[in-house]
């Protein structure tokens, strides 16, 4: 019963603690017009807080990047790129036609069969997603990187995806429309806010099991590199060691190989430069770039026998990529400027990961390099271990010892000009604590020769062979070095060649590669064993013949395939009541079959309204009548009649 209300059987006016307990003022406030207003409130308040929490894969109201596992591990921050196009679009396609016909000519245009197998897409991206977060969750973004085209399933509201157009990345917008991919991946380095390592993936390339980072790059190796078949010859009987060898051999004197990359050129006059259309009008422009790039490594880094790389995510290093383009800047300029694909494009993987392989440091920047790190360790002197530094790169061999005398001269040379130098210079340095420059005496060269001193490196054979009165060189202050030509320039001729860039080759095991076609019996063959024997790194290309039989059944069974591989939808994708419209990348809501659908959250907030303002009727009522309750639900539990009169 109410409190404050008298009750038939009692007398007397109710106490003034009853009239304000709790129940009297959660009853006031639950009858008054302010109650109305307060539970409304509360609803929106609810609802708001409910929307703002309860979409995932539908659509993300967050502003904010989430943090990725690798960064809040340590490791390092890695994005993806994909690059996408929607050849059935028939947009992409009239203007495909239109620069066909301006650059090969509207002859050869019409004679020339569309490639419509090329662009079809059977919704590769999705799984490939999929593949993303199934197997490997630490990847930061997404970038996705195309003509403006956006695939109808995709949640571009996403915090963790970004749609790249070719406008953002390519330096010279004369150089588009493009519809070469080679043109297209030697911008995706300039892609704003991409990590400095980024994975470059194809759409028909997914994750089969699961990767981390150092699956592709490790501190102590560097970058690991998949290689699979040797690359062809650029021509019949002509062998990759003929490049360049400074011979000219009549089978090398082709275009193709670059008239024997060059050398049958020499003391002849150049020959006049192919029309741009000849190399359009290449049957095999991969394989042909294949063989240009090849040769014009062979120019630079010498002849070798190189294997392709093998159709799988590739790590990208940023700034690997730009030294590259620095070297080879005009060939890389002009395959962004090739809107087909051309016979002279430098082919991405295959020249970035032989760059990184072959490239080497200018000797005098490795010179520079070591001084510095001496100059850098903060002692006065060249302490023992920074000697034997410097004597191991000028005295490599054993015929040695009449390299060591000079060297020592030519420091003393230096020190002796140094503007530093003091007579307390020889006093301090042979007075020096240990872990600076100090004299070596004769049972401490005993000690780091070994039991067979006269076989021991060149360094110490020369201490061991001096009298001991040579055994203490004159100090030599650090600040001299840097201001030594001498020494620099001999120091820069006896380094030689140095690899710029760390890496280690990687087994094939971990790569899976198929062409797809319309043999549907291997087809089958192949995804069972992916199926039972799953791979990380998995390629399934699409060579399928649309007007060939089997075509239709092999779609379906790699369809079946990958449903079965990822069944969960992404995050990345919309959910089954919106789609993007065409040419937005923005996402909208799809009609219903019977109508107009409304968007998502207008009905998530009209259902939340009208369910807590049931439930605040229900709250309203149970306050303000709860004798009524309670006498309702004493029959129900054998607890007696309900009027209180009776009692």
């Amino acid at each position: 019963m109410f409190p404050g209300r008298r009750h038939p059987s009692a007398g007397g006016a109710p106490s003034p603690s009853a009239a304000w307990s709790p129940r009297v003022r959660l009853s006031r406030l639950a009858t008054g017009p302010a109650s109305l207003v307060a539970i409304f409130a509360l609803v929106l308040l609810s609802g708001a807080l409910f929307f703002r929490c309860s979409f995932t894969s539908t659509g993300s109201v967050t502003s904010q990047v989430p943090a990725s596992p690798s960064e809040e591990a340590g490791l390092p921050v890695i994005d993806v790129v994909y690059t996408w196009v929607n050849g059935s679009d028939p947009a992409h396609r009239q203007s495909l036609r239109e620069t066909r016909a301006l650059l090969l000519g509207a002859t050869e245009q019409e004679e020339q069969k569309e490639d419509g197998n090329r662009f079809t897409d059977h919704e590769e991206l999705r799984f490939s997603l999929r593949s993303i977060e199934r197997f490997a969750p630490w990847v930061r973004t997404v970038r996705l990187v195309t003509n403006g085209q956006v695939p109808h399933w995709l949640d571009t509201t996403n915090p963790r995806l970004r749609v790249v157009t070719h406008e953002e990345i390519f330096r010279s917008p004369e150089h588009l429309p493009t519809f070469s991919s080679p043109a297209i991946e030697a911008n995706l380095h300039r892609i704003p806010g991409l990590s400095e390592h980024f994975l470059y993936l194809n759409d028909d390339v997914h994750f089969g099991d699961e990767v981390f980072p150092d699956d592709f790059l490790t501190e102590s190796r560097g970058q690991r590199v998949f290689l699979t078949w040797p690359i062809p010859n650029c021509a019949s009987g002509c062998p990759h060691l003929w490049l360049g060898d400074g011979t000219c051999q009549p089978q090398c004197n082709v275009a193709r190989c670059n008239f024997d990359a060059g050398d049958c050129l020499k003391g002849h006059p150049s020959p006049a430069p192919a029309p741009l259309a000849e190399g359009y009008r290449t049957r095999d422009a991969f394989g042909d770039s294949l063989a240009f790039v090849n040769v014009r490594l062979s120019q630079v880094y010498g002849p070798k026998i190189r294997r392709a790389v093998a159709h799988m995510p590739h790590l990208i290093d940023r700034r690997v990529m730009a030294d590259l383009q620095t070297v080879f800047r005009d060939e890389f300029d002009q395959t962004s400027s090739h809107q087909l694909r051309h016979a002279k494009d430098m082919q991405f993987a295959f020249a970035y990961f032989y760059f990184l392989m072959e490239h080497t440091r200018p000797p005098k920047e490795v010179a520079d390099e070591l001084i510095r790190q001496i100059a850098a360790s903060g002692h006065r002197f060249l302490t023992v271990d920074d000697m034997y530094r410097i004597l191991q790169i000028l005295a490599p061999s054993a015929a040695a010892d009449r390299d060591i005398r000079p060297l020592v001269a030519m420091l003393h040379q230096c020190s002796a000009s140094s503007p530093g130098e003091d007579p307390g210079d020889r006093l301090a340095f042979l007075a020096a604590p240990p872990g600076d420059s100090q004299s070596l005496s004769r049972e401490q060269l005993l000690a780091m020769a070994g039991p067979r001193p006269h076989e021991a490196p060149n360094a110490l054979a020369y201490f061991w062979r001096s009298p001991p009165e040579a055994l203490a060189w004159p100090p030599v202050p650090v600040a001299a070095l840097p201001d030594c030509p001498a020494f620099r320039e001999r120091l820069a001729k006896s380094i030689g060649k140095t690899r710029k860039y760390k890496h280690e080759s990687a087994p094939e095991k971990d790569v899976f590669f198929y062409m797809v076609n319309n043999n549907l019996d291997k087809l089958r063959e192949s995804l069972d064993s992916l199926s039972f024997s799953p791979r990380k790194f998995v390629c399934l290309n699409d060579d399928l013949d649309a007007g060939a039989p089997g075509y239709e059944e092999a779609i379906g069974m790699l369809r079946r395939y990958y449903e079965r591989m990822f069944p969960e939808p992404s995050s990345f994708e919309l959910g089954p009541h919106r789609r993007v419209v065409p040419g937005s990348a923005s996402p909208a809501p799809a009609p219903a079959p019977g109508g107009p659908a409304l968007p998502p959250s207008i009905f998530s907030i009209l259902t939340l309204v009208v369910v807590f303002s049931a439930i605040g009727v229900v709250v309203v009522r149970l306050v303000r009548r709860p004798a009524a309750l309670a006498a309702s639900l004493l029959p129900l539990a054998g607890g007696g009649p309900t009027d209180p009169r009776s009692a």
